[in-house]
């Protein structure tokens, strides 16, 4: 009689599969097992033989018949171990052993005895043929020191069975079960689940589990406070969590997950602590967000979602202590309207962000990236209904709605001038500019004039009035232009990469060499 049951993992070949079906296949002779393979490409068929269906499989090439005792079903956790880290040759000393698990690099050296097992504080069986926990308490004998173990991709396929391994190891404080199909085998029965007090990190990516197969066995970590559940079969967050369940989870991944709305992240509004969010590949195109969601969320990383336009940035500014956002390769960040201009929007229009993409958010790009914006949106903004005169400033509900933050930042940095905003076509006019040169610093410079390209940028343009003026030292001088129409109006030239048509210089215009403390009476914007 086999010794094995359906939903046991198994491996062969160095290929794993799960055991679909036990029994005979006529007209053949003796048990059979039928198994479906990781690698639907290994496989022959899709459980049937001869019109006769056995069992099923996901890919029509994913199954085969296989005799019991020509694959491998695994070893106990604890035998695991001991193949993994102990050395059988006293006389041979055994190199050292790198890995990485859990972002942290781990040294490993032979042992020779259950006594040096015992110092064991990390251990790693990641691609293992381990597939049960052994004698009832063998495992807590000799590992009871454990604080993180790694069965990433081994051959545990019971719910029932990592429970037991858990419960034998108190001090237990990262698992990571990625990779693994696991199942109840005698039937859905949480309340049998013996709960790991001292787990802080759970990793379950991968594992083709659905949200109701997670909650069902979230008994097992109740102060969970980082959760990893990427790549899995997750497309709700319902059924809601039991009371008291995640309540300390500070960080959660469900990257890969096809959620497709961002409705149903709603469910976790009732994670209190959780700080940090990861919805990678989610297939989001909008976010929806109130002012009470999420009330603790500092971090959100959104790559790869659907998004194609800025909107979804002023859902973001409503979470208050947002400071990191993560957010590459949306349809947005290569489209040509937006893709050389999504960065400043992002900063513009949530207030919170200290980082954007891992980018540290200085004080200087935000000071640019929000004068950016108010330039950028300006001309809408006008055509709207807005002014520079506060009597007179109106725009639509609808540019408000769109650009939420815009009177505000005008409050703080001043609207932008219609010299700035609507830009006049070179497409009739001379190519060259005839600009005056002033150094007001030096009173033995005599102003000079001089004609020069529109597409002349602004870090040429120093280095000319740097030569002219034989200015010796830039560090401490600023250059500015002045409107001919508008004497009050002066433009700080300090962006190099800039044009001259980029920043709306025009024929007969003052560009001003000044000092560091140079004050004028007029009106003075970006």
């Amino acid at each position: 009689m086999s010794k094995v049951s359906v939903g046991d993992r198994i491996s062969l070949d160095d290929e794993k599969a799960t055991v679909r079906f036990v029994g005979a296949v006529p007209p053949t002779k003796g048990e059979w097992l039928g198994v479906e393979w990781d690698n639907h490409e290994r496989g022959k068929h899709n459980g049937s033989k001869n019109g006769v269906q056995y069992f099923t499989c996901k890919h029509t090439t994913g199954g085969s018949f296989v005799r019991e005792q020509k694959v491998n079903c695994g070893v106990p956790l604890l035998r695991g171990v001991k193949d993994r880290y102990t050395d059988d040759d006293d006389d041979e000393e055994q190199d050292f052993d790198s890995l990485t698990f859990a972002n942290k690099k781990i040294e490993m050296i032979g042992m020779n005895s259950n006594h040096e097992l015992e110092r064991l504080k990390t251990v790693s069986l990641l691609n293992r043929d381990v597939s049960s926990p052994g004698a009832p308490g063998e495992i807590s004998t000799v590992l009871s020191g454990v604080v993180e173990l790694n069965l990433n991709g081994t051959l545990m396929s019971a719910w029932e069975d990592i429970n037991s391994i858990i419960s034998q190891l108190p001090r237990l404080k990262l698992i990571d079960l990625s990779r693994n199909k696991l199942r109840w085998r005698h039937g859905e029965d949480e309340s049998k689940l013996q709960p790991g007090l001292s787990i802080e990190t759970v990793i379950l990516n991968r594992c083709e589990l659905n949200w109701k197969q997670i909650v069902q066995v979230s008994r097992m970590w109740p102060n969970v406070r980082v959760f990893g559940a990427s790549y899995n079969n997750i497309d709700d967050l319902e059924p809601p969590l039991p009371p008291g369940h995640f309540q300390q989870m500070e960080m959660l991944q469900v990257n890969g997950n096809k959620l497709q709305s961002w409705s149903k992240m709603k469910a976790l509004n009732k994670l209190s602590r959780l700080e940090s969010l990861q919805a990678d590949g989610c297939g989001f195109s909008e976010v929806e967000m109130e002012e009470e969601d999420l009330p603790h969320l500092k971090s959100l990383s959104l790559n790869e979602n659907e998004f194609v336009t800025p909107v979804l940035f002023n859902h973001l500014n409503r979470l208050s202590n947002l400071q990191h956002l993560y957010f590459m390769r949306n349809p947005i960040n290569e489209s040509k309207e937006y893709q050389d201009t999504i960065l400043e929007i992002m900063v513009a229009k949530i207030a919170a962000l200290e980082k954007v993409n891992n980018m540290k958010v200085t004080t200087q790009m935000r000071l640019d990236s929000e004068l950016d914006y108010l330039r950028l949106y300006g001309a809408e903004w006008r055509n709207s209904g807005g002014h520079q005169d506060c009597g007179q400033n109106r725009p639509s509900e609808k540019f408000l709605q769109n650009h939420p933050t815009y009177m505000k930042l005008c409050d703080v940095h001043g609207a932008p001038q219609d010299i700035q905003i609507f830009k006049k076509t070179t497409a009739l006019k001379s190519n060259l500019i005839e600009l005056k040169i002033v150094d007001s610093v030096n009173s033995n410079f005599k102003p000079v004039t001089r004609k020069l390209p529109r597409s002349m940028k602004i870090s040429s343009l120093k280095l000319l009035v740097q030569k002219l003026t034989k200015t010796s030292d830039m560090r401490h001088r600023r250059l500015v232009y002045v409107s001919k129409d508008n004497p009050t109006h002066i433009v700080l030239l300090d962006r190099g990469d800039e044009t001259l048509h980029d920043v709306s210089i025009e024929d007969g215009d003052c560009v001003k060499l000044i000092g560091p403390n140079f004050v004028y009476g007029g009106s003075y914007w970006w």
